[in-house]
Protein backbone atom coordinates (compact mmCIF):
# COMPACT_ATOMS: atom_id res chain seq x y z
CA UNK A 1 0.00 0.00 0.00
CA UNK A 2 1.69 3.71 -0.87
CA UNK A 3 0.92 6.75 0.92
CA UNK A 4 0.50 9.95 -0.16
CA UNK A 5 3.88 12.17 0.63
CA UNK A 6 2.33 14.03 3.64
CA UNK A 7 1.26 10.69 4.70
CA UNK A 8 2.95 7.29 5.98
CA UNK A 9 1.81 3.41 5.93
CA UNK A 10 2.46 2.07 9.50
CA UNK A 11 1.59 -1.34 11.13
CA UNK A 12 -1.78 0.28 12.29
CA UNK A 13 -2.44 1.74 9.16
CA UNK A 14 -1.94 5.05 7.57
CA UNK A 15 -1.49 8.01 9.60
CA UNK A 16 -0.17 11.64 8.57
CA UNK A 17 3.96 11.44 8.41
CA UNK A 18 4.10 14.30 11.45
CA UNK A 19 2.42 11.71 13.67
CA UNK A 20 3.66 8.44 15.59
CA UNK A 21 2.79 5.29 16.96
CA UNK A 22 2.87 4.79 20.50
CA UNK A 23 1.68 2.00 23.02
CA UNK A 24 -0.68 2.35 26.40
CA UNK A 25 2.20 1.53 28.49
CA UNK A 26 4.28 4.33 26.94
CA UNK A 27 2.70 7.22 27.12
CA UNK A 28 1.20 6.19 31.06
CA UNK A 29 2.77 6.71 34.54
CA UNK A 30 0.36 3.86 35.71
CA UNK A 31 -1.36 1.12 34.09
CA UNK A 32 -2.75 -1.09 37.15
CA UNK A 33 -6.30 -2.26 38.66
CA UNK A 34 -8.16 -2.77 41.79
CA UNK A 35 -9.01 -5.43 43.71
CA UNK A 36 -12.61 -6.99 45.43
CA UNK A 37 -12.76 -5.99 49.03
CA UNK A 38 -14.02 -8.89 50.25
CA UNK A 39 -11.40 -11.75 49.02
CA UNK A 40 -8.81 -8.84 51.56
CA UNK A 41 -11.64 -9.61 54.92
CA UNK A 42 -12.90 -5.82 54.18
CA UNK A 43 -17.10 -4.93 53.72
CA UNK A 44 -18.81 -3.33 51.68
CA UNK A 45 -20.34 -0.15 53.83
CA UNK A 46 -23.53 1.86 53.05
CA UNK A 47 -21.12 5.04 53.41
CA UNK A 48 -17.93 5.63 52.81
CA UNK A 49 -15.49 5.78 49.86
CA UNK A 50 -16.75 5.50 46.59
CA UNK A 51 -16.32 2.41 45.00
CA UNK A 52 -16.78 1.78 41.36
CA UNK A 53 -17.37 -1.75 38.95
CA UNK A 54 -17.86 -1.52 35.87
CA UNK A 55 -21.90 -1.65 35.95
CA UNK A 56 -20.91 2.16 37.33
CA UNK A 57 -19.93 3.11 34.05
CA UNK A 58 -22.52 4.13 31.57
CA UNK A 59 -20.72 3.64 28.27
CA UNK A 60 -22.78 5.42 26.25
CA UNK A 61 -22.11 8.90 28.06
CA UNK A 62 -18.72 8.12 29.61
CA UNK A 63 -19.76 9.24 32.79
CA UNK A 64 -20.06 7.42 36.10
CA UNK A 65 -23.72 6.24 37.37
CA UNK A 66 -23.74 7.61 40.73
CA UNK A 67 -26.53 5.44 41.75
CA UNK A 68 -24.55 1.69 40.80
CA UNK A 69 -21.32 3.19 42.94
CA UNK A 70 -21.00 1.12 46.06
CA UNK A 71 -19.45 1.82 49.06
CA UNK A 72 -15.97 0.79 50.86
CA UNK A 73 -14.38 2.38 54.48
CA UNK A 74 -11.09 4.39 54.65
CA UNK A 75 -9.30 1.62 56.00
CA UNK A 76 -10.45 -0.21 52.87
CA UNK A 77 -9.02 2.53 50.56
CA UNK A 78 -6.03 3.08 52.44
CA UNK A 79 -5.05 -0.65 52.35
CA UNK A 80 -5.55 -0.77 48.42
CA UNK A 81 -3.13 2.70 47.80
CA UNK A 82 -2.12 1.35 44.53
CA UNK A 83 -6.21 1.53 43.63
CA UNK A 84 -6.54 5.17 44.81
CA UNK A 85 -8.15 7.44 41.43
CA UNK A 86 -7.01 10.27 40.40
CA UNK A 87 -8.90 12.92 38.31
CA UNK A 88 -8.20 12.55 34.98
CA UNK A 89 -7.45 8.68 35.42
CA UNK A 90 -9.16 6.16 32.40
CA UNK A 91 -11.06 3.05 33.69
CA UNK A 92 -11.29 0.98 30.91
CA UNK A 93 -13.13 -2.46 31.42
CA UNK A 94 -10.73 -5.23 30.84
CA UNK A 95 -13.45 -8.17 31.99
CA UNK A 96 -16.71 -8.69 31.64
CA UNK A 97 -18.01 -5.79 29.27
CA UNK A 98 -14.20 -5.62 27.72
CA UNK A 99 -13.55 -1.74 26.12
CA UNK A 100 -16.43 -0.20 28.42
CA UNK A 101 -14.20 3.77 30.10
CA UNK A 102 -14.78 6.70 31.19
CA UNK A 103 -12.33 9.70 32.48
CA UNK A 104 -12.71 9.97 36.01
CA UNK A 105 -14.07 13.12 37.05
CA UNK A 106 -13.24 15.44 40.12
CA UNK A 107 -16.51 15.20 41.68
CA UNK A 108 -16.82 11.44 42.70
CA UNK A 109 -13.35 11.13 44.28
CA UNK A 110 -12.06 9.76 46.81
CA UNK A 111 -12.72 6.72 44.83
CA UNK A 112 -11.11 3.07 44.18
CA UNK A 113 -12.07 0.53 41.99
CA UNK A 114 -12.09 -3.30 41.42
CA UNK A 115 -9.70 -5.82 39.38
CA UNK A 116 -12.32 -5.52 36.36
CA UNK A 117 -11.39 -2.44 35.46
CA UNK A 118 -7.85 -1.00 34.29
CA UNK A 119 -6.79 2.15 35.86
CA UNK A 120 -4.54 4.17 33.25
CA UNK A 121 -2.74 7.74 34.39
CA UNK A 122 -1.26 9.09 31.40
CA UNK A 123 1.78 11.58 31.16
CA UNK A 124 1.31 14.96 31.74
CA UNK A 125 2.12 16.19 28.24
CA UNK A 126 -0.58 13.46 26.53
CA UNK A 127 -3.93 14.68 26.31
CA UNK A 128 -6.46 12.65 27.92
CA UNK A 129 -9.75 12.96 26.41
CA UNK A 130 -7.95 12.21 23.19
CA UNK A 131 -6.53 8.78 24.27
CA UNK A 132 -9.64 8.15 25.87
CA UNK A 133 -10.99 8.89 22.37
CA UNK A 134 -8.48 6.64 20.89
CA UNK A 135 -9.90 4.04 23.62
CA UNK A 136 -13.10 4.06 22.55
CA UNK A 137 -12.34 4.57 18.86
CA UNK A 138 -12.34 1.70 15.81
CA UNK A 139 -8.73 1.10 16.00
CA UNK A 140 -8.87 -0.39 19.32
CA UNK A 141 -12.52 -1.82 19.81
CA UNK A 142 -11.86 -3.70 16.75
CA UNK A 143 -8.64 -5.55 18.26
CA UNK A 144 -11.06 -6.12 21.26
CA UNK A 145 -13.38 -7.54 18.88
CA UNK A 146 -10.44 -9.87 17.51
CA UNK A 147 -9.39 -10.67 20.74
CA UNK A 148 -12.83 -12.06 22.46
CA UNK A 149 -13.23 -14.04 19.20
CA UNK A 150 -9.86 -15.77 19.20
CA UNK A 151 -9.42 -16.79 22.60
CA UNK A 152 -11.78 -18.17 24.92
CA UNK A 153 -10.89 -15.79 27.67
CA UNK A 154 -13.18 -13.42 29.30
CA UNK A 155 -11.17 -10.58 29.57
CA UNK A 156 -7.80 -8.87 28.94
CA UNK A 157 -4.79 -8.36 31.01
CA UNK A 158 -3.00 -5.23 31.86
CA UNK A 159 -0.22 -6.27 29.74
CA UNK A 160 -2.47 -6.28 26.44
CA UNK A 161 -4.35 -2.58 27.67
CA UNK A 162 -0.41 -1.40 27.89
CA UNK A 163 0.73 -3.03 24.19
CA UNK A 164 -2.36 -1.54 22.65
CA UNK A 165 -0.92 0.78 19.75
CA UNK A 166 -2.59 3.92 18.87
CA UNK A 167 -1.81 6.79 16.49
CA UNK A 168 -0.39 9.28 18.66
CA UNK A 169 0.02 13.71 17.32
CA UNK A 170 1.67 16.90 18.19
CA UNK A 171 -0.11 17.78 21.73
CA UNK A 172 -1.85 20.86 20.04
CA UNK A 173 -3.82 18.14 17.51
CA UNK A 174 -5.02 15.94 20.28
CA UNK A 175 -6.16 18.91 21.98
CA UNK A 176 -7.71 20.50 18.73
CA UNK A 177 -9.61 16.88 17.77
CA UNK A 178 -10.36 16.22 21.90
CA UNK A 179 -12.00 19.45 21.53
CA UNK A 180 -14.47 18.92 18.39
CA UNK A 181 -15.06 15.58 19.88
CA UNK A 182 -16.24 16.96 23.03
CA UNK A 183 -18.34 19.40 21.66
CA UNK A 184 -20.02 16.68 19.47
CA UNK A 185 -20.62 14.60 23.31
CA UNK A 186 -21.24 18.27 24.78
CA UNK A 187 -24.79 18.36 22.23
CA UNK A 188 -25.35 14.19 22.41
CA UNK A 189 -25.51 14.72 25.90
CA UNK A 190 -27.84 17.96 26.25
CA UNK A 191 -30.24 15.83 23.74
CA UNK A 192 -30.26 13.51 25.52
CA UNK A 193 -31.29 15.48 28.62
CA UNK A 194 -34.13 17.00 26.52
CA UNK A 195 -35.51 13.41 25.69
CA UNK A 196 -35.25 12.86 29.61
CA UNK A 197 -37.28 15.67 30.71
CA UNK A 198 -39.99 15.50 27.30
CA UNK A 199 -40.60 12.18 28.54
CA UNK A 200 -41.22 12.71 31.77
CA UNK A 201 -43.35 15.72 31.20
CA UNK A 202 -45.23 13.03 28.89
CA UNK A 203 -45.57 10.64 31.91
CA UNK A 204 -47.11 13.90 34.09
CA UNK A 205 -49.44 14.76 31.27
CA UNK A 206 -50.49 11.38 30.80
CA UNK A 207 -51.47 10.77 33.99
CA UNK A 208 -53.37 13.87 34.73
CA UNK A 209 -55.21 13.61 31.07
CA UNK A 210 -56.26 10.16 31.60
CA UNK A 211 -57.33 10.02 34.95
CA UNK A 212 -58.83 13.80 34.98
CA UNK A 213 -59.43 14.67 31.87
CA UNK A 214 -60.18 18.12 30.08
CA UNK A 215 -61.78 20.63 32.12
CA UNK A 216 -63.74 18.52 34.13
CA UNK A 217 -64.49 19.38 37.71
CA UNK A 218 -66.62 17.24 38.89
CA UNK A 219 -65.43 13.34 39.65
CA UNK A 220 -66.46 10.09 40.88
CA UNK A 221 -64.67 6.99 42.61
CA UNK A 222 -64.16 3.36 39.83
CA UNK A 223 -63.09 0.22 40.17
CA UNK A 224 -60.35 1.68 38.24
CA UNK A 225 -59.87 4.63 40.34
CA UNK A 226 -61.04 8.35 40.19
CA UNK A 227 -62.35 9.43 37.14
CA UNK A 228 -64.34 12.73 35.32
CA UNK A 229 -68.20 12.09 36.75
CA UNK A 230 -69.42 12.47 32.78
CA UNK A 231 -66.76 9.53 31.77
CA UNK A 232 -68.20 6.04 31.25
CA UNK A 233 -66.65 3.12 32.44
CA UNK A 234 -67.11 -0.40 30.02
CA UNK A 235 -65.31 -3.42 29.58
CA UNK A 236 -63.34 -3.51 26.05
CA UNK A 237 -65.30 -5.82 23.83
CA UNK A 238 -68.62 -3.02 24.47
CA UNK A 239 -66.87 -0.71 22.07
CA UNK A 240 -64.61 -2.87 20.36
CA UNK A 241 -63.74 -5.80 18.62
CA UNK A 242 -60.85 -8.07 20.15
CA UNK A 243 -58.85 -10.69 17.68
CA UNK A 244 -55.63 -12.93 18.64
CA UNK A 245 -53.64 -13.62 16.47
CA UNK A 246 -51.80 -16.80 14.87
CA UNK A 247 -48.75 -18.12 13.30
CA UNK A 248 -49.18 -19.84 9.42
CA UNK A 249 -47.37 -23.05 9.19
CA UNK A 250 -43.80 -22.23 8.61
CA UNK A 251 -42.78 -25.19 6.36
CA UNK A 252 -45.17 -23.38 4.13
CA UNK A 253 -42.77 -21.07 1.98
CA UNK A 254 -45.98 -20.08 -0.09
CA UNK A 255 -47.79 -18.41 3.35
CA UNK A 256 -44.42 -16.05 3.29
CA UNK A 257 -43.12 -13.15 1.82
CA UNK A 258 -43.14 -9.63 1.29
CA UNK A 259 -46.51 -8.71 0.75
CA UNK A 260 -48.03 -7.96 4.27
CA UNK A 261 -46.04 -7.38 7.73
CA UNK A 262 -47.08 -9.57 9.97
CA UNK A 263 -46.36 -8.17 13.37
CA UNK A 264 -44.95 -10.09 16.76
CA UNK A 265 -43.88 -8.54 20.20
CA UNK A 266 -40.34 -8.17 19.06
CA UNK A 267 -41.48 -5.52 16.22
CA UNK A 268 -43.15 -3.71 19.07
CA UNK A 269 -40.83 -1.06 20.74
CA UNK A 270 -40.79 2.31 21.67
CA UNK A 271 -42.03 3.83 18.77
CA UNK A 272 -46.03 3.91 19.12
CA UNK A 273 -46.39 4.11 15.02
CA UNK A 274 -46.14 0.39 13.23
CA UNK A 275 -46.05 0.21 9.27
CA UNK A 276 -43.43 -2.36 8.25
CA UNK A 277 -42.09 -5.66 10.72
CA UNK A 278 -39.41 -8.29 10.76
CA UNK A 279 -40.72 -10.78 8.55
CA UNK A 280 -44.11 -10.07 6.49
CA UNK A 281 -46.76 -12.90 4.81
CA UNK A 282 -47.92 -13.45 1.59
CA UNK A 283 -51.43 -12.79 -0.06
CA UNK A 284 -51.79 -16.79 0.33
CA UNK A 285 -50.41 -16.77 3.74
CA UNK A 286 -52.67 -13.87 5.39
CA UNK A 287 -56.07 -15.73 3.79
CA UNK A 288 -54.96 -18.54 6.90
CA UNK A 289 -54.62 -15.95 9.75
CA UNK A 290 -57.77 -14.86 12.08
CA UNK A 291 -56.05 -11.85 12.55
CA UNK A 292 -56.74 -10.14 9.48
CA UNK A 293 -56.14 -6.10 10.84
CA UNK A 294 -57.01 -3.46 9.05
CA UNK A 295 -55.01 0.37 9.05
CA UNK A 296 -54.94 1.80 12.70
CA UNK A 297 -55.41 -1.75 14.96
CA UNK A 298 -54.04 -0.96 18.11
CA UNK A 299 -52.06 -4.06 19.09
CA UNK A 300 -51.21 -5.16 22.47
CA UNK A 301 -48.69 -7.92 23.76
CA UNK A 302 -50.72 -11.00 26.16
CA UNK A 303 -47.61 -12.98 26.80
CA UNK A 304 -44.50 -12.53 28.61
CA UNK A 305 -44.14 -8.61 28.09
CA UNK A 306 -47.06 -7.97 28.57
CA UNK A 307 -48.68 -4.26 27.88
CA UNK A 308 -46.25 -3.67 25.20
CA UNK A 309 -48.89 -1.69 22.63
CA UNK A 310 -48.04 0.26 19.60
CA UNK A 311 -50.74 1.20 16.68
CA UNK A 312 -50.12 -0.63 13.64
CA UNK A 313 -50.93 2.04 10.55
CA UNK A 314 -51.07 -0.44 7.65
CA UNK A 315 -52.88 -3.71 6.29
CA UNK A 316 -51.32 -6.51 8.25
CA UNK A 317 -51.57 -9.64 10.77
CA UNK A 318 -50.35 -10.80 13.93
CA UNK A 319 -48.86 -13.69 16.02
CA UNK A 320 -50.74 -15.22 18.80
CA UNK A 321 -48.83 -13.46 21.47
CA UNK A 322 -50.60 -9.95 20.68
CA UNK A 323 -54.43 -9.04 21.26
CA UNK A 324 -55.27 -6.81 18.11
CA UNK A 325 -58.07 -4.08 19.08
CA UNK A 326 -59.76 -3.47 15.42
CA UNK A 327 -60.80 0.27 14.90
CA UNK A 328 -64.15 1.67 15.15
CA UNK A 329 -65.99 5.13 14.56
CA UNK A 330 -66.64 4.78 18.47
CA UNK A 331 -62.85 5.03 19.80
CA UNK A 332 -59.62 7.13 19.23
CA UNK A 333 -56.67 4.35 18.24
CA UNK A 334 -54.36 7.12 19.85
CA UNK A 335 -56.72 7.37 23.38
CA UNK A 336 -56.49 4.06 23.29
CA UNK A 337 -52.68 3.27 22.85
CA UNK A 338 -51.64 6.04 25.55
CA UNK A 339 -54.62 4.64 28.21
CA UNK A 340 -52.69 1.23 27.94
CA UNK A 341 -49.18 2.35 27.64
CA UNK A 342 -49.99 4.48 31.15
CA UNK A 343 -51.35 0.86 32.99
CA UNK A 344 -49.47 -1.67 31.50
CA UNK A 345 -49.01 -2.78 35.43
CA UNK A 346 -52.99 -2.84 35.64
CA UNK A 347 -52.66 -5.37 32.79
CA UNK A 348 -49.73 -7.40 34.04
CA UNK A 349 -51.74 -7.52 37.75
CA UNK A 350 -54.42 -9.42 35.61
CA UNK A 351 -51.94 -11.83 33.78
CA UNK A 352 -52.94 -15.34 34.64
CA UNK A 353 -49.71 -16.70 36.93
CA UNK A 354 -48.25 -19.32 34.97
CA UNK A 355 -44.34 -19.88 33.86
CA UNK A 356 -44.72 -17.23 31.54
CA UNK A 357 -47.25 -14.91 31.99
CA UNK A 358 -50.35 -14.54 30.11
CA UNK A 359 -53.49 -12.31 29.18
CA UNK A 360 -56.13 -14.26 27.81
CA UNK A 361 -58.16 -13.05 25.04
CA UNK A 362 -61.25 -13.53 27.47
CA UNK A 363 -59.93 -11.32 30.21
CA UNK A 364 -58.05 -8.70 28.13
CA UNK A 365 -61.12 -8.37 26.31
CA UNK A 366 -63.66 -7.74 29.74
CA UNK A 367 -61.01 -5.43 31.73
CA UNK A 368 -62.90 -1.78 32.07
CA UNK A 369 -61.78 0.93 30.21
CA UNK A 370 -62.75 4.80 31.21
CA UNK A 371 -64.54 6.11 28.34
CA UNK A 372 -64.66 9.68 27.28
CA UNK A 373 -66.83 11.12 24.67
CA UNK A 374 -64.78 10.42 21.27
CA UNK A 375 -64.16 13.99 20.61
CA UNK A 376 -62.59 14.34 24.27
CA UNK A 377 -60.96 11.00 23.58
CA UNK A 378 -59.35 12.89 20.15
CA UNK A 379 -58.17 16.25 22.41
CA UNK A 380 -56.47 13.53 24.85
CA UNK A 381 -54.54 11.76 21.93
CA UNK A 382 -53.43 15.08 20.47
CA UNK A 383 -52.19 16.68 23.46
CA UNK A 384 -49.91 13.53 24.13
CA UNK A 385 -49.16 13.40 20.55
CA UNK A 386 -47.65 16.59 20.23
CA UNK A 387 -45.49 15.72 22.95
CA UNK A 388 -44.27 12.06 21.26
CA UNK A 389 -43.83 14.23 18.03
CA UNK A 390 -41.23 16.46 20.28
CA UNK A 391 -39.69 13.20 21.61
CA UNK A 392 -39.35 11.84 17.94
CA UNK A 393 -37.65 15.23 17.12
CA UNK A 394 -35.14 15.12 20.01
CA UNK A 395 -34.14 11.24 19.01
CA UNK A 396 -33.65 12.19 15.34
CA UNK A 397 -31.56 14.36 16.01
CA UNK A 398 -29.53 12.72 18.79
CA UNK A 399 -29.19 9.92 16.09
CA UNK A 400 -27.82 12.66 13.57
CA UNK A 401 -25.53 13.33 16.11
CA UNK A 402 -24.33 9.60 16.79
CA UNK A 403 -23.82 9.45 13.15
CA UNK A 404 -21.91 12.44 13.11
CA UNK A 405 -19.69 11.41 16.45
CA UNK A 406 -18.67 7.89 14.48
CA UNK A 407 -17.75 9.47 11.27
CA UNK A 408 -15.87 11.96 13.08
CA UNK A 409 -14.14 9.95 15.20
CA UNK A 410 -13.45 7.60 12.45
CA UNK A 411 -11.72 10.71 10.08
CA UNK A 412 -10.38 12.70 12.89
CA UNK A 413 -8.64 9.84 14.87
CA UNK A 414 -6.92 8.33 12.04
CA UNK A 415 -5.81 11.85 10.26
CA UNK A 416 -7.59 11.00 7.21
CA UNK A 417 -9.18 14.73 7.58
CA UNK A 418 -6.93 17.37 9.18
CA UNK A 419 -7.67 19.69 11.97
CA UNK A 420 -6.08 23.29 12.29
CA UNK A 421 -4.07 24.49 14.90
Amino acid sequence: MKAQDDYKVTAIGVIPAGWDISRIGQISSLVTKGSTPTTYGFNFEKEGINFIKIESLDDNTGKIKKDMLSKIGNDCHTAFSRSQLKEGDILFAIAGAIGKCLIVPKEILPANTNQALAIIRLLKEINTRYVYYQLKGNLIQNKIDLIKTTTAQANISLEQVSGFEIPLPPPAEQQKIADILSTVDEHISETEDLIAHTKTLKQGMMQRLLTKGIGHTEFKDTEIGRIPRTWGVVPLRTFAQVVTGKTPPTTQAAFWGESIPWVTPSDIDVRRDIFSSERSLSDAGYTTTPAKLPPNTVLVTCIASIGKNAICRVKASCNQQINAILPNNKYSPEYLYYWISYNANYYKKHAAKTAVSILKKSIFENLPIPFPILKEQQEIASILSAIDDQIDAFQSKLDALNRLKSGLMQQLLTGRIRVKV
